[in-house]
């Protein structure tokens, strides 16, 4: 794989690979920063997190409140 993968949010100058563990191609850029040598740490991108926290508060009653 060539092309850096979307989930890859952020590549630090100390070999750090920043990655989003919702984006559906979690899996790719794993691989990808492991075969550059880089470390990974997850969380979560801006745009999963709108999506994700719009789609949890739709299924909580009291979020509507």
């Amino acid at each position: 794989m060539s092309h850096r993968p979307k989930a890859i949010q952020n590549l630090r100058p100390d070999m750090l690979a920043e990655i989003c563990a919702w984006c559906a191609d979690k899996e790719a850029a794993d691989q990808w920063a492991e075969e550059r040598g880089y470390d990974t740490t997850h969380g979560i991108c801006p745009e999963c997190l709108k999506k994700y926290k719009a789609d949890s508060l739709k299924n909580t009653h009291w979020a509507l409140r």
